[in-house]
């Protein structure tokens, strides 16, 4: 049954349940029934939004101040205020902290199950975007670039089991590149490499 923008229903038995009032300033709903993980979200616009499930939880008070989040599949809990300017997230798998754009660190630790590896990101910056550094690593590799004030100053590296590479941009002035081989390609005045 609807009668929009008033009131609405919509359920079927053991599958989902889904309501609203007033839309869309009044929603509820019930989904995933007849699965694993079912989830149950409420909003109540711009004041309220809650969404629930069994392996995370999402809290949001008058949106974007506030935001807590629980993701207990991932193993972190994240505090957002003033989202994107504060955000503070601990846990076993991720570490954050953003006091933008001054600060910014967030490590996140990744278990891929289909390669059967843990992948570990690391991104920092200070002054955003005068200086970012983002990390990647896994068993045999690591991968790290370092920008300044985004591509105006880019230097890439990766280092693994079969070689390593770098690639330095200085836009629009140089780019210079080295493969695992050893090939190095210098080029002045490099107008659109570093994108």
């Amino acid at each position: 049954f609807r009668f929009v923008p008033l009131y609405g229903q919509e359920v079927k038995d053991g599958v989902f349940e889904k309501y609203f009032a007033l839309w869309p300033l009044v929603l509820y709903q019930r989904t995933g029934l007849d699965g694993d993980e079912p989830e149950t979200v409420m909003t109540v616009l711009p004041f309220y939004a809650a969404r629930r499930s069994a392996k995370w939880d999402q809290t949001t008070v008058l949106w974007p101040l506030f935001i807590y989040t629980d993701d207990r599949e991932r193993g972190f809990e994240q505090w957002d205020v003033a989202w994107p300017f504060f955000k503070v997230a601990r846990g076993e798998n991720r570490q954050a902290l953003y006091l933008f754009p001054l600060y910014m660190q967030d490590r996140k630790v990744l278990h891929d199950e289909f390669l059967f590896r843990e992948i570990i990101y690391d991104d920092f910056a200070v002054l955003y975007p005068l200086f970012i550094r983002q990390t990647e690593e896994f068993i045999g590799s690591r991968k790290v670039r370092t920008r300044i004030l985004f591509h105006v100053y880019s230097d890439a590296r990766e280092e693994g089991r079969d070689g390593s590479t770098r690639r330095v941009d200085a836009w629009p002035f140089v780019r210079y590149e080295r493969d695992r081989e050893g090939n190095v390609l210098f080029q002045s005045l490099a107008l659109l490499e570093a994108f």
